[in-house]
């Protein structure tokens, strides 16, 4: 939903969650989450760090 481009996004069981990776030089997770879950208050937010 929107303009934001999640690493991945998939349905399951009818709930709707976007997976965020991200590294640690690069903190841009919150951001992605408050725009995913304006468009999309159903959703459930998952976020990954990779070293």
């Amino acid at each position: 939903m929107g303009i934001n481009r999640p690493d991945l996004q998939y349905t399951l069981n009818g709930q709707r969650y976007y997976v965020e990776y991200e590294g640690l030089a690069n903190p841009r997770g919150a951001l992605h989450e408050a725009r995913i879950l304006a468009n999309d208050p159903g959703a459930n937010f998952i976020l990954r760090i990779v070293p």
